[in-house]
């Protein structure tokens, strides 16, 4: 019987939605390294969230039990049930406080917005099996106040369709903006509620694992913003070591991510089209056989390979509710 030590080999990374449940071998090993993940876990845990959910049943009012749905929570908190029940309550709560927000969030609703090509998934995971995602604030109308909303409701959705997707909630996401061509005029429509707001909608109330934000090439109206709003006041330490400004030298950050991950804009090789992803987001039924045919090659190459179990040191149930939290 192989053992978690002998998930060496590399598999290719999966498509960034769908995927028919392949995980690759090396994202398995992160899960069990990093979340503390088993197959026995997952059982284990999935079974006593439900129970914690029926038990008190008259004090939430969640409306989605399914394995996969509660996995995403269980995963977003190193599978301490405990924690991911209090985060299903203030996922829940964030739901009812912001209507402006998930209200009929709709493909339909969100497609106009979506078309516009600020939120912009690449089309391949990074070497670490991250999804990347371009966030293209120059197309962003600041003089319209209901477009922050809507905005808003285009990242909740992103966001909803990508961590359904396994690999993804194990790997998490990363953010790039660069601001080089942000105008005085679009920096100065920015204002500290929106930031506020943002933090109040993801930090705390959302399972999705955020690994970075990179904002490259800030100008001197957005540094002077950025000094006044005093961003560090409203996020958590964690999240700020995940923030970097890369001021002028941008070697770390290409260091980081090689150019045949990044679309040409951020000065990689990729040729993005924002239309082909609002059509995989939006029109699944329509890209299904262009998703399965990606996804053949790596189911393929799982099938190829035996199966692997987990051995070695093994955490009991209760453990998990002890574990260090991301």
């Amino acid at each position: 019987m192989e053992t978690i030590s002998e998930l060496d080999l590399y598999e290719p990374n999966g498509p960034i939605l769908g995927g028919n449940g392949y995980i690759p071998a090396q994202t398995q090993r992160k899960a069990y390294q990093d979340l503390y993940e088993t197959p026995q876990t997952k059982i284990a845990c999935i079974r006593s969230l439900r129970n914690l959910i029926e038990e008190k049943q008259e004090e939430n009012n969640f409306d989605e039990h399914s394995d996969a749905f509660l996995l995403k929570f269980l995963r977003h908190r190193k599978f301490d049930v405990n924690d991911a029940y209090h985060l299903l309550e203030r996922y829940y709560t964030n739901r009812e406080a912001k209507p402006e927000i998930f209200r009929n969030l709709t493909r339909k609703n969100i497609r106009k917005t979506l078309e516009q090509g600020i939120v912009c998934v690449l089309p391949q995971r990074d070497q670490h099996g991250r999804v990347l995602i371009n966030f293209d604030l120059r197309k962003w109308d600041f003089s319209v106040p209901w477009h922050f909303d809507k905005l808003l409701r285009v990242w909740v959705y992103t966001l909803t369709k990508l961590f359904e997707v396994d690999e993804t909630q194990i790997n998490g996401i990363v953010i790039i903006c660069d601001l080089r061509q942000l105008s005085v005029l679009q920096t100065k429509s920015l204002r500290s509620s929106m930031l506020k707001k943002v933090i109040d909608l993801f930090q705390d109330n959302f399972p999705f694992r955020l690994n970075a934000v990179h904002l490259l090439n800030p100008s001197w109206h957005f540094k002077l913003l950025w000094k006044m709003i005093n961003v560090s006041a409203f996020i958590k330490p964690k999240l700020a070591e995940r923030l970097f400004v890369h001021d002028g030298d941008l070697s770390i950050f290409n260091n980081e991510f090689p150019v045949k991950y990044l679309p040409k804009e951020l000065g990689g090789e990729v040729v993005y089209d924002n239309n082909i992803w609002v059509k995989e987001l939006l029109e699944p039924e329509k890209s299904e056989q262009v998703t399965q045919l990606q996804t053949s090659a790596h189911i393929q190459a799982l099938n190829k390979k035996k199966k692997f179990s987990f051995s070695g040191t093994k955490r009991s149930t209760a453990s998990y509710n002890t574990a260090k939290k991301i």
